[in-house]
């Protein structure tokens, strides 16, 4: 009898645990609507009034639509804010993606990006372009987590590709997500690339987020911090 009570006793402990590792696995959710920390982030350009981020997630894919009220270019030199007139991520999405087509889930808006290669190449530092990162927001994204890049085609005046990716880190607590738009230019291919860091703090009261760009005037990063909603 007491065998028996004590393999039960063995069996429960062992459930536990596999109970346990089970939920500690679950990802991160990133759902709800989050509000720039203005005291908690560095460096916020003083033009910007409002910073809010909308998320929705489910098991296969996340998407998030960002809205900013204000200018983010304010604390950028004169120099740099005429270099983001120049091939503008936001300003090709606009103008290569019909609006309500299947290719409209990604919009970025900022400056052109130096950097060529791969998207692991993000990760290069040439020179430093204060602001920069801030001013670079991902305006809305669609993008399935299962670590895989998707490839799409665009056409217009600035031909080339949009390639995009998430994968889980650490494990399942963070979310990197990589963006990348290929321009064909007189035949050679220049890359820009926005990476982002998305973490959970303060029992999920908080998310930060740490944008790297590599832009046509240089490397900059950036750590955000949103509050829930």
């Amino acid at each position: 009898m007491r065998k028996n009570v004590m393999m039960l006793i063995v069996l429960g402990m062992m459930m536990a645990g596999l109970v346990g590792s089970s939920l500690a696995q679950k990802p991160a959710d990133f759902s709800g609507t989050w509000t720039l920390d203005v005291k908690k982030t560095r460096d916020v350009p003083a033009g910007l009034k409002s910073y809010v981020l909308t998320v929705k997630q489910d098991d296969t894919q996340i998407s998030f639509e960002a809205k900013i009220d204000g200018n983010l270019n304010s604390s950028l030199a004169q120099d740099q804010q005429r270099t983001s007139n120049l091939n503008s991520f936001g300003e090709v999405a606009a103008q290569s993606i019909p609006a309500g087509s299947a290719g409209a889930s990604t919009g970025v808006a900022g400056s052109a990006f130096t950097d060529t290669g791969s998207m692991a190449s993000s990760s290069s530092k040439v020179n430093v372009a204060h602001g920069r990162a801030f001013a670079t927001v991902v305006r809305r994204l669609t993008c399935r987590l299962d670590g895989e890049e998707r490839v799409r085609e665009i056409g217009g005046i600035s031909p080339g590709k949009m390639r995009r990716k998430a994968m889980w880190k650490d494990p399942a607590k963070s979310l990197e997500l990589h963006i990348a738009r290929d321009f064909d230019t007189q035949g050679s291919v220049v890359t820009s690339t926005v990476r982002e860091i998305w973490e959970l703090t303060d029992g999920g009261r908080e998310l930060r987020i740490k944008r790297t760009v590599n832009l046509l005037a240089g490397w900059d990063e950036v750590t955000l911090v949103f509050a829930r909603q």
